[in-house]
């Protein structure tokens, strides 16, 4: 009688003899609005896995090796955006960018393996974060004073910090911030914006105690 594993491994047509401890579990995936059913594959190998020279994925392929393009879609930017230390590398989701059943970090690590100039940039962008984060002036001038042009907007942004360093030092130092200011003066611009002007300005300075009220 054939066991659990071999007719998992028959219906893929898989024949590597190192795979065992074959499962199938339902799941569903939301794209484009659409809910699907999908059932995932779960393995292990008798041997260490590596990362796949061709596609850079820890997963396997059937009977060999494929190359693929990773073309990350407009959501997975933020993941750039996340700090070093929240990022995940032990949970699976499923990333829409590449289409695979993946974490974050192998995300990140696909593109900047991929791409050295952004490899780079993000480097540069996880400096200037953590030092912000954890008002470490020192890490802060060390990325800025250190950093070399590549031509990417991040040359953009670091001569931008040079110029303004010691305000961003005070920000670091200092627990004020001129954002609720900011936040009231959007408010007001936006009022004055949505009413298309006021003919009568007590009016429109009762209209502002309203909104900033």
């Amino acid at each position: 009688m054939m066991s659990q594993d071999n007719s998992i491994l028959c219906a893929l047509d898989i024949k590597d003899n190192n795979i065992k401890n074959v499962s199938v579990k339902d799941a569903k995936i939301k794209k484009r609005g659409v809910i699907k059913h999908i059932k995932i594959v779960n393995a292990e190998l008798s041997y260490s896995l590596y990362r796949c020279p061709q596609c850079g994925m820890n997963t396997l392929v059937k009977n060999g090796k494929r190359t693929t393009n990773a073309r990350l879609a407009s959501s997975d930017w933020r993941l750039y955006h996340l700090p070093e230390e929240d990022v995940d590398d032990t949970h699976i989701k499923f990333i829409v960018g590449i289409n695979e059943f993946t974490t974050i970090q192998n995300v990140i690590d696909i593109a900047t393996d991929e791409i050295p100039i952004f490899k780079e940039a993000y480097g540069t962008y996880q400096s200037i974060q953590r030092s912000i984060r954890y008002h470490d002036i020192n890490l802060l001038q060390e990325t800025t004073s250190g950093y070399k042009r590549n031509g990417t907007a991040m040359d953009t942004a670091i001569t931008t910090l040079r110029k303004n360093i010691d305000y961003v030092k005070n920000s670091c130092l200092f627990p004020y911030s001129n954002g609720p200011l900011e936040g009231t003066i959007g408010k007001i611009k936006k009022l004055k914006r949505n009413s298309y002007g006021f003919r009568n300005l007590e009016h429109f300075i009762k209209r502002i105690r309203l909104i900033c009220a």
